[in-house]
């Protein structure tokens, strides 16, 4: 083996340690935001009660529905990342070759970090700002933004990370000529992929682990 593809070799394995901490603390972000969501419904239902029944609120539920749901989405961002279930176009995408497609490929990725680049540029900007100032929420809690934006700030950071390390682990497929690993890694989905997933689904819910599992 040659001393460029030794380097490739290894830096592809770093890059998958990375991203298996990565998908890791994903998936952590989808089970936390599960439960706020979860928190948050139980919580709205005791305001209806509340108000229905007793002619009494518990205060700040609208505001705090607010930090949860921006939260969230946050987080559900990365995990469709790793999915690749973020909406693709794929009039022209369909009709190329492997290496047309992974230069398509690369430039959705590469628009995608650079908006969220900016995203992540004045958002700091603002917690940062906020901290300093002290400043907190125009409402009856007074809630200090710096908390809220902070958990969102987190959770746009690690999508942001996410999406860079997919990004250079595609790199090095391509760069190996692995265009099908690219592919799986940063490129649209297809129908075959569609079909897979429906499977599994289905396999899932009359209870065939097993078939899921060789599924996926």
């Amino acid at each position: 083996m040659s001393a460029g593809a030794q380097t490739l070799t290894a830096a592809g394995q770093g890059l998958e340690r990375v991203l298996t901490v990565l998908r890791a603390l994903s998936n952590a972000g989808v089970w936390l935001g599960g439960g706020l969501l979860i928190a948050l419904s139980l919580g709205v239902g005791a305001e209806v009660v509340l108000r229905r029944l007793f002619g009494h609120s518990l205060g700040g539920m609208d505001e705090i529905g607010g930090y949860v749901l921006a939260i969230t989405a946050t987080l559900a961002f990365t995990e469709a990342l790793f999915s690749r279930s973020h909406i693709r176009i794929g009039v022209v995408h369909g009709r190329l070759g492997p290496r047309g497609r992974a230069l398509l490929d690369l430039v959705a990725m590469l628009g995608l970090i650079w908006f969220f680049s900016i995203l992540l540029w004045f958002g700091w900007a603002m917690l940062v700002r906020n901290w300093g100032l002290g400043t907190r929420s125009m409402t009856p809690m007074q809630t200090p933004l710096w908390i809220p934006q902070g958990m969102w700030i987190a959770a746009l950071a690690l999508f942001y990370l996410s999406a860079l390390a997919l990004l250079a682990r595609a790199l090095v497929a391509m760069a190996r000529g692995d265009w099908a690993q690219a592919a799986a890694l940063i490129g649209a989905r297809n129908d075959a992929d569609e079909l897979r997933d429906e499977r599994m689904l289905s396999a899932e819910a009359r209870g065939q682990g097993l078939l899921a599992e060789e599924l996926k």
